[in-house]
């Protein structure tokens, strides 16, 4: 089975166009959902930071496997280095067990490292994959990480926590680049603003804290709802008694390419394609 498959390293956006029928199927096949045409074209082709780069594993002309990066700006006030969001994995049920999620994920690699700039895949595995990622693929996976729900009351307290546990070096999404804070305001189905510095969405009848330029500011936000942020428990712990609720699990992994030690960063909500 596995000598049938030919691979292919795509970081053409016009090349991947003529894929997207195909990715569409494998799309359905492995969630059972259908792949919005205009969320592709919004994180893949219209994306402002490049070009994605993409490995598919192709059968008897059709898509079996496919492994892709889409870039992300990073940036901490000191320097850039170049992201990627690592997303959309996924591979046929008939040729699963065989090692193609590891063979695709590491062309894909290959392909940033011989960039040789300072980069950094990552992502957020969830309970299903995270074995694959920290095992096959060499990735530092943060478990602590989880969605929390302030209430407003609390909100004060929250922000104390959060200035005790960002890094001055630490990375985030380049927000202050005109064209990635338009593009990333504006996902499909889903439309935000940053006011003095703070990127805040409606959701029911909270707010998701999509983004902050730092964590100083966060006391300055005016809330009459409560906040939906995503923090590493060890903050957590020492803010939910009596102000706000888990709600869920929300891994951070990375994975470094040419270089030396192991970033920090600030993960904000925007950062991932799921809020």
């Amino acid at each position: 089975m596995m000598n049938n498959i030919e691979y292919l390293d795509i970081n053409d956006v016009n090349l991947l166009k003529r894929f997207f029928s195909h990715i569409k199927a494998l799309f359905a096949e492995c969630f059972g959902v259908e792949l919005s045409k205009e969320l592709w074209e919004w994180a893949y082709l219209n994306n402002p930071c490049g070009t994605p780069l993409v490995s598919l594993a192709i059968a008897d002309g059709k898509v079996v496997g496919h492994y892709a990066v889409i870039p992300q700006s990073l940036v901490n006030g000191l320097d850039y280095i170049d992201g990627y969001l690592s997303m959309t994995t996924m591979v046929s049920s008939e040729f699963r067990r065989h090692g193609l999620f590891k063979i695709l994920a590491e062309r894909v690699y290959t392909n940033i490292e011989k960039n040789a700039r300072l980069s950094v895949v990552y992502g957020f595995p969830n309970d299903n994959s995270v074995s694959g990622f920290r095992k096959r693929l060499g990735w530092t996976i943060a478990d602590e990480y989880h969605v929390v729900q302030i209430n407003y009351d609390g909100w004060n307290r929250t922000c104390e926590a959060i200035k005790d546990g960002v890094k001055e070096d630490a990375y985030r999404l380049d927000m202050g680049n005109e064209d990635i804070r338009k593009w990333r305001c504006n996902k499909p189905g889903q439309t935000w603003g940053i006011q003095s510095g703070v990127g805040l969405k409606n959701i029911n009848n909270a707010m998701d804290l999509m983004y902050y330029d730092s964590p100083e500011i966060l006391s300055d936000i005016l809330v009459d709802k409560p906040i939906n942020i995503l923090l590493p428990l060890v903050t957590t712990n020492e803010m939910v008694g009596g102000v706000g609720d888990v709600l869920f699990r929300y891994r951070f992994g990375y994975r470094t390419f040419n270089m030396v030690g192991n970033p920090s960063f600030c993960v904000h909500m925007c950062m991932s394609d799921v809020f």
